[in-house]
């Protein structure tokens, strides 16, 4: 339903609903954040990627999505990969939907 929404290239993308469920992500988000391509994190919120710490700065950067601000994070993926690796996390108000669009760009 939202994969038209996700670009076919090498940078990670999602679509989250607003309430922070992702509903979709595109194969290179998912090889970015150390998952196979058949993985579905549908369903899981999207904070719950981030290590506890990043985690209220991440809702709340969702939180002024939601309200129509573009807001970019320098978030770490040590949490998922054990390892420290920066990435640059973009959310985007969607306005046909109720969703927003992530993009990562990563180290």
């Amino acid at each position: 339903m939202f994969d038209e929404l996700l670009p076919d290239s090498c940078e990670g993308t999602a679509v989250v609903h607003r309430d922070g469920r992702i509903l979709a992500t595109n194969d290179a988000l998912l090889e970015g954040l150390g998952f196979a391509p058949e993985d579905d994190l549908t369903g899981l919120p999207f904070t719950s990627l981030w290590h506890h710490g990043e985690r209220p700065s991440v809702a709340a950067a969702m939180r002024r999505a939601r309200a129509g601000a573009e807001e970019e994070l320098s978030l770490d993926l040590a949490y998922l990969q054990g390892e420290t690796r920066g990435c640059v996390v973009t959310l985007r108000p969607v306005e046909t939907a109720p969703v927003l669009l992530v993009q990562m760009d990563c180290d």
